[in-house]
């Protein structure tokens, strides 16, 4: 018996369903694994208390020394002011970021080797690294445009080219190294 055009769209649909999965299980899994041992090293109270100090009314630069933080020490600013000035705030931006960036390496890594294997492999070894949270734009950002170029490589617009260009102008201002 020939499968008929509805299980064929059926066995598409369901190939387009799993990487998608794979996605939002990596997020979650490393969401948690993060949550649950959540561990705030000394260096990351550096630029949070760059921060504190946004919060107060000063002004990078002008008031204090900013070595190129900029955008994430006014990511833990909102942070800080969104969850009542405690770490709250923090572990979930930083949390979910560190997850954004590992379910991105397993969609990127899937797309790119057309394996979905290889996909959780790579997103095991980037988790397996245990990044230090505050590290966070180096484990999402450079995946991003990563995914950016490949967008853009793959179908060169002039609106790829924009998106491509304002997230490396984002991680330039959150990470200038």
């Amino acid at each position: 018996s020939v499968p008929g055009p509805h299980a064929e769209a059926e066995r598409q649909r369901f190939a387009r369903a799993l990487p998608a999965a794979g996605t939002f299980a990596v997020f979650v899994g490393t969401w948690l694994f993060h949550w649950l041992t959540v561990d705030f090293t000394n260096d990351h109270f550096v630029h949070l208390s760059r921060a504190r100090q946004i919060l107060v009314g000063d002004v990078p630069v002008r008031d204090f020394f900013e070595p190129g933080l900029i955008l994430q020490d006014f990511a833990s600013a909102a942070a800080l002011s969104w969850s009542g000035h405690n770490l709250l705030g923090e572990a979930i931006l930083t949390i979910s970021f560190v997850a954004l960036g590992a379910a991105l390496t397993f969609l990127m890594a899937a797309r790119v080797s057309g394996s979905l294997p290889v996909g959780f492999a790579s997103a095991i070894v980037a988790a397996a690294t245990v990044p230090r949270l505050y590290n966070y734009p180096k484990v999402f950002l450079f995946v991003l445009a990563f995914a950016c170029m490949w967008s853009y490589a793959r179908n060169q617009t002039s609106g790829r080219l924009f998106v491509l260009a304002l997230v490396t102008s984002l991680a330039f201002l959150f990470r200038h190294d």
